[in-house]
């Protein structure tokens, strides 16, 4: 009948809403955390804390979309001069972006590696890809593929609190392989 039509398109239309609401709340918390005059205070934070907190926040998302999240981080690393909040947004942020490149059936991976005195994190998808031509362009502030769903400010803040932190982050792609992001 009708009504369970309209049940549906409204629900939904309130998943994308609640995507939405989400996705404007963390470019604002984001915007703030680059810009907003912070104590020098730094925590030492354990990484797999980090990564874990990150992962679980989006759970429900990748469930959703039929997407799997992988996690593999025994690491034992303890980031000494990071905001904890900061690191789970950044992280966060990557993930969001994997699960929208990545089609129901897809696969994310969340890894961290201890090296000699930091430590890797990696978020790779099997997603689209980025087109050659748009890699140089990435990390810039208001640049988007995702037209009308992006505004552009994702990977720019990812990119500037990454470097607040003290460290780097590198991207490795191929359109219709998916992407690799490395902090």
């Amino acid at each position: 009948p009708k009504i369970f039509e309209d049940a549906e398109r409204i629900r939904k239309s309130m998943e994308v809403v609640a995507e939405q609401a989400d996705r404007v709340g963390n470019i604002v918390r984001s915007l703030l955390a680059v810009t907003w005059p912070q104590s020098n205070s730094n925590d030492a934070i354990r990484i797999a804390d980090v990564l874990e907190e990150a992962a679980r926040r989006l759970d429900e998302r990748f469930r959703t979309r039929g997407v799997m999240l992988e996690r593999e981080f025994g690491v034992t690393s303890v980031l000494k001069e990071c905001r904890f909040s900061e690191v789970v947004q950044i992280v966060s942020s990557l993930l969001l972006n994997a699960l929208e490149a990545s089609s129901r059936g897809g696969r994310v991976e969340l890894r961290a590696v201890d090296e000699p005195g930091w430590v890797r994190v990696i978020v790779k998808d099997d997603g689209c890809g980025i087109r050659p031509e748009d890699m140089p362009r990435i990390f810039e502030p208001f640049f988007t593929t995702k037209q009308s769903r992006g505004a552009g400010l994702g990977l720019a803040l990812c990119s500037a609190m990454v470097k607040t932190q003290g460290g780097s982050i590198d991207v490795r792609s191929e359109p219709g392989l998916g992407s690799e992001f490395v902090i």
